[in-house]
């Protein structure tokens, strides 16, 4: 079971009439589902990397990726298009609105929740921003997987 549908499963056992915890819960997925993301976009670049056969270029791009943050659309586009160009352009076309805006909202969500500041998505919206990160992941392996 993954990190994501562990919390979500969670969330499900919480009492239906405790607006406030929901509401707290649903921060937490934000953040639990947002460093998912963020991880599993390291981590399919670094096998990618690794799956080069040059140890050299992929301890120097493993090393970049390290300080990936925070994953909005523009930063992973311009991370994509450091690896190629043509992925970039895939990506483009893949993610046209849904995707693309559920990963804006979600990286913004994250923020805001880490930050203290007004946080107001439901547990509907951190659901469908799951789904589509786990989409973008899926996309993204591969790209990777076929170059």
């Amino acid at each position: 079971m993954t990190p994501i549908d562990r919390a979500f499963q969670l969330y499900q056992k919480l009492p239906q009439d405790d607006d406030e915890l929901k509401s707290e819960w649903t921060k937490y997925l934000t953040i639990v589902v947002s460093s998912c993301l963020e991880n599993g976009i390291r981590e399919i670049l670094s096998r990618f990397a690794d799956s080069t056969n040059q140890p050299r270029l992929a301890r120097y791009t493993k090393k970049g990726l390290a300080g990936f943050r925070n994953p909005n659309p523009d930063r992973l586009l311009d991370l994509i298009n450091s690896f190629d160009e043509e992925w970039g352009k895939q990506l483009n076309v893949y993610w046209q609105d849904q995707i693309r805006d559920s990963i804006r909202s979600l990286i913004n969500l994250r923020n805001n929740a880490a930050h203290g500041q007004s946080f107001t998505a439901g547990f509907r919206d951190i659901t469908q921003y799951a789904d589509d990160a786990k989409k973008l992941l899926k996309f993204l392996h591969e790209q990777c997987r076929h170059p």
